[in-house]
């Protein structure tokens, strides 16, 4: 079985009819705003120490104030999000020196998280959205998917960029995808390690990681409308020296990218 991925092919796809609705209700969100407020909030708190020229140390409290006293003085691979879009001409050139040519020239997509569903552990469903084929894609979660492995359902929406740079999901290990429309022929889902000669510095997710610094182990695009588990972040508790294979991306994506999205988080509140 792959590391990083598998495909469950003993899970049906969905009804049709609820892959219908996820199309109508994102006909009905708005495309601009933002939803994913953890990266807006590590914008606000980085971009003047990216102005600045400045390396990050400890300063992570958009992830887990705890952090701090275990990364205080050690070196970190990667960097917070940053817009690498919109920031003015003397923050491109320090993220330049900072993450290298290549993050410059890569156009970052925007991600929208839309929560439909959280579970309790028996399964009982708290509705966020409430329609019918939210209820319907409850009772057929709870049939078909593997108890014990999720209590979050949740749209996720790709668009306006080309790309997710590197890095590791923070809050779950794992989750199941099904991807209902790609972004385009050629979106490649990608998984680095670290070269040999940075393996000194902290592997920590939340941050991205500049590809000068990494080297790719494998990459695969995901078929629509097939299941698959992705193995992409760190348990809760490992917040520095996780495991470097589990830095992942995204790239190519030409158009809108949706996917239904089931997580098992030790928070539902958690803005993802």
């Amino acid at each position: 079985m792959n590391k990083n991925y598998v495909y469950n092919d003993n899970i049906p796809q969905l009804p049709k009819n609820i892959e219908d609705w996820v199309d109508d209700f994102l006909s009905r969100m708005p495309t601009d705003g933002q939803y994913r407020n953890n990266a807006a909030k590590a914008r606000e708190l980085y971009l003047d120490c990216v102005k600045n020229g400045t390396e990050i140390r400890n300063e992570l409290a958009p992830f887990k104030r705890e952090t701090e006293t275990r990364l205080a003085g050690k070196p970190l691979l990667g960097l917070p999000g940053i817009s690498l879009n919109t920031a003015d001409d003397t923050a491109k050139e320090n993220q330049k020196k900072i993450f290298g040519e290549e993050h410059l020239s890569r156009k970052r997509a925007q991600f929208h998280s839309f929560k439909l569903i959280t579970f309790s552990p028996d399964y009982t469903p708290t509705f966020l959205v409430d329609e019918p084929e939210v209820h319907e894609l409850s009772d057929w979660l709870v049939k078909n998917m593997p108890r014990g492995r999720f209590n979050l359902a949740l749209i996720r929406r790709a668009f306006n960029g080309t790309d997710q740079l590197p890095h590791i999901d923070y809050f779950r290990t794992y989750n199941y995808n099904y991807l209902l429309h790609a972004g385009g022929d050629n979106v490649l889902t990608t998984w680095y390690n670290v070269k040999p000669e940075f393996k000194h510095e902290t592997v920590c997710y939340g941050l991205i990681n500049p590809f000068h610094k990494l080297t790719e182990i494998e990459h695969v695009r995901f078929e629509t409308r097939r299941w698959h588990e992705l193995h992409i972040g760190a348990p809760l508790v490992e917040w520095t020296g996780t495991d470097p294979e589990l830095i992942h991306g995204v790239s190519q994506i030409q158009t809108t990218r949706v996917a239904l999205t089931l997580l098992h988080v030790p928070n539902v509140d958690f803005d993802f």
